[in-house]
């Protein structure tokens, strides 16, 4: 009978290891979504604060609403998800 060497087994294991790590994170990059923010107090002027972020789908399914600084208006204001 023929033992596998060490060798193989540690790479075997590796390997395997890899597999799943990767299968994980291609289903927690499925999970988040990219989304745009877009502040709800300036919308009749030209130029309009916007922020790009990501978002967990499962975890809020409603639209997020979040206080973020518009450097137009040089203050915080609530900006909404488009």
């Amino acid at each position: 009978m023929v033992f596998p060497s060490r060798f193989f087994i540690r790479t075997y294991h590796t390997m395997i290891n890899k597999a799943k790590f990767n299968r994980i994170k291609r289903i927690k990059r499925i999970k988040r979504i990219k989304i745009i923010l877009e502040c709800l107090e300036q919308k009749k002027s030209k130029s309009i604060s916007r922020y790009f972020t990501t978002k967990n789908r499962i975890n809020t399914s409603r639209k997020l609403k979040l206080r973020k600084f518009n450097p137009f208006l040089n203050r915080v204001t609530l900006h909404q998800e488009i």
